[in-house]
């Protein structure tokens, strides 16, 4: 298949203590800098061309993506297609925990043009966790027709960026660029509430999406064993709101925000602004083998970003702050409801507490989906654990590294508050499938993900029928959650469901692929490969005409 994509990634490990956050009308500070050329590999150099990435100063709070506040360093980067194709550039930030389990990764991306010339200006993350912050730059997944490429190299270009002295400096900073940030601030009003109040002018002569996304917590939070939690937008308030600037004039973005009760004493708000320039063509998509899933917002030129101290703005009138809880006891679930199935216990003072009559209703029709599929009960009632925020979740529960998970095969945890609700069926999919076989790292999570509320079956079988077609789809039995996997875990089950439960506890079992291949055979009569013809022919029979779709039954 002729691709005509290119992905380059640039890796971000580092860490970062003390951020600082900005205050209304606190001129941009030029920050000091440190660069390092990129490695353009040999093969790639006649289709890419890369400038210095460049540091721009130490770190701060802010937003990336939906991913809520964060430590970030501004981070500026030069590329030049050289070639006649539409080059897909993603820059792909990550960090590690090292004190322990956790992570976290995100991605923002971006299209290049045939000889497009790009100057990038955005914010990394950086995690908050005293050790020196190390910048890596990675080039990673380049295919065009014809080329094998050498596995990706990376090199350590940036280390030990320099912290600001303390926390109270201002740290705003705007990037170059065509729009303009008139005026940022902070208003709150009985009828309103708290609201960040942005107007951007358009001096150009198109018209221009922009873009706020905003974020509220708590910068003071150094305990390690707390930070590494992966998911920033389930540790605070996350907002966005869009709109179109015309030609020649300005636009004023108002957005309300809440601020959660794990804020801490001295909460902060993050804010960046940024252009939209729309979402990948869906030819694109099919073309680099992705789906809406994987890529989001693929080019939003960053504008500002900066911050807020809130305990400031409360004290001089612009904002209103909820009580401080202690994570000791926003940890404490002291409330129980049960239902037929379940066991829920939570704080009588959280989101859980005002909704749980909904949320009753929401998991049981979960468990009868999955008992009348799955033609079976659970030998035990399930407990759910809803605790108010990640933080909160991971003192009490110990688990730290998604927002909802099992524990002990029959007791799940989870965060439930206004800006975070986990799908009802996954981590219950996972309880009934540990009771004929989990499915090991290959099936285990395809199968959860097959239930959960958002999935559009037909719209996954006809992808994946598409990247069949050209040649580009994943082995669904390889190991990673893809719709692959997902529509042979769904075409597996509609097959036999008993050989179906006999397979996963094989998957479980079998730690290679030759001995999964003779457990295949023992089971259906028929190996891998016959299996994987099977999903393919499913997929051409079931596959539905455009704009048909069906509901996850």
């Amino acid at each position: 298949m002729k691709r005509t994509g290119i992905i380059v990634s640039a890796l971000l490990a580092a860490v970062a203590a003390a951020p600082c956050l900005g205050t209304e009308g606190q001129e941009p500070r030029t920050p000091a800098e440190a660069a390092d050329a990129v490695t353009v590999p040999e093969a790639w150099r006649d289709c890419l061309e890369a400038g210095p990435l460049t540091v721009a100063g130490g770190p701060f709070y802010g937003v990336i993506e939906g991913f809520g506040m964060i430590p970030v360093v501004p981070v500026r980067w030069s590329l030049r297609n050289l070639t006649d194709q539409t080059l897909y550039v993603e820059m792909g930030y990550g960090s590690r925990n090292p004190n322990g389990p956790g992570g976290t990764g995100m991605s923002v991306s971006y299209v290049l043009a045939p000889h497009e010339d790009r100057s990038i200006r955005d914010t990394a993350a950086v995690f908050s966790v005293a050790v020196p912050a190390k910048l890596r730059v990675g080039l990673d997944g380049l295919r065009l027709p014809g080329r094998t490429m050498d596995p990706p190299s990376r090199r350590s270009v940036v280390e030990g960026v320099a912290l600001p002295p303390s926390p109270g400096r201002a740290a705003v900073f705007a990037f170059d660029g065509p729009l303009a940030v008139k005026h940022v601030r902070l208003t709150h009003a009985p009828e309103q509430g708290n609201r960040l109040e942005v107007l951007v002018a358009n001096p150009t002569g198109r018209r221009c999406i922009v873009g706020v996304q905003v974020a509220v917590g708590d910068p003071a939070r150094s305990d390690p064993a707390l930070v590494e939690t992966p998911l920033a937008r389930s540790r605070g308030a996350f907002v966005e709101q869009m709109a179109a600037v015309e030609p020649g004039g300005e636009s004023l973005l108002a957005l309300p925000y809440r601020v959660p009760s794990d804020a801490g004493e001295a909460p902060a708000l993050a804010y960046r602004v940024f252009e939209e320039r729309g979402p990948i063509d869906a030819d694109l998509l099919k073309r680099l083998a992705l789906t809406e899933r994987d890529v989001r917002h693929p080019d939003r030129p960053l504008i500002q970003a900066g911050g807020f101290d809130l305990a400031a703005a409360a004290a001089a009138g612009l904002a209103v702050l909820p009580p401080c809880v202690p994570v000791k006891e926003r940890a404490k679930l002291t409330i129980q409801t049960a239902s037929e199935h379940f066991l829920f216990r939570y704080r009588p003072d959280s989101f859980a507490a005002g909704n749980i009559e909904s949320i009753i209703e929401v998991r049981e029709a979960a468990y009868e989906r999955l008992r009348g599929a799955l033609d079976m009960d659970l030998p035990f009632a399930v407990t759910i654990d809803l605790y108010p925020d990640m933080e909160a979740k991971s003192l009490g529960s110990g688990t730290t590294w998604t927002p909802a998970n099992t524990v002990n095969s029959r007791h799940i945890a989870e965060v439930c508050n206004e800006t975070c609700q986990c799908d009802a069926a996954h981590e219950v999919a996972h309880l009934f499938s540990f009771q004929f076989g989990s499915g090991g790292d290959r099936l285990c999570e395809a199968f959860a993900v097959r239930w959960e509320q958002d999935v559009d079956l037909a719209a996954y079988r006809r992808r994946a029928a598409g990247r069949v077609a050209d040649g580009t789809a994943a082995d669904p039995l390889g190991g990673d959650v893809s719709e692959e996997a997902v529509t042979f875990v769904d075409c597996l089950m509609r097959r036999d469901l008993a050989s179906f439960k006999a397979f996963m506890a094989a998957c479980a079992r079998e730690k290679t692929s030759e001995e999964l291949d003779r457990a295949a055979r023992a089971i259906y009569g028929a190996g891998l490969d016959d299996m994987r013809r099977w999903w393919r022919e499913d997929l051409a029979a079931a596959e539905p005409r455009d704009g048909e779709t069906s509901p996850n039954p």
